[in-house]
């Protein structure tokens, strides 16, 4: 019986460790986005994608729409579009952990025109969007450079908040 509880123990553990992600929000590294705003400089459709446990609101990149090109539409549906020069601003930051594939930032916005939705900006290399939104890339680029984070796309320009 202590064997098997050993073994469910370090079970929990390796599984904790592969898979996870930690809130940074409020780390110096993330301060230079943390509740910024930025205005669109295109339109940007939000979509529902649906993968299981993964559920959430995405914004998709104009320059690698994966979820419009899906001729099925299972696991992805456009919920609305954010139009040119509307403004986002960012509500959270995590570090994301995908076990052996690596780490990879996931990004959070809403919308001052939806602001109900919380969606996710393209920040993520190990999803499907390989148009990467934020700078460094990956999260061990930041932990060697000291970097903080900074949004790198021509499509956000940053503004001050109004909301």
């Amino acid at each position: 019986m202590r064997q098997r509880n050993l073994i469910i123990s370090l079970l929990i553990v390796l599984i904790s460790g592969c898979a996870g992600k930690s809130d940074i929000s409020n780390l110096e590294l993330a301060s230079n986005i943390n509740q910024r705003c930025f205005s669109t400089t295109a339109a940007m459709d939000i979509y529902y994608f649906d993968k299981g446990f993964n559920q959430k609101y995405e914004m998709l990149s104009p320059n690698a729409p994966w979820c419009s090109n899906d001729i099925f539409m299972k696991i992805c549906q456009k919920v609305f579009t954010i139009p040119e020069s509307d403004e986002i601003k960012i509500t959270k930051i995590f570090d994301k952990s995908y076990g052996s594939s690596g780490h990879c930032w996931e990004i959070f916005a809403k919308s001052k025109r939806e602001p109900v939705n919380e969606f996710s900006l393209p920040t993520c290399w190990i999803d499907h969007n390989p148009d990467i939104w934020v700078k460094p890339k990956y999260p061990s680029e930041q932990k060697k450079s000291k970097e903080p984070l900074q949004i790198d796309t021509e499509f956000l320009e940053e503004v001050s908040c109004s909301f």
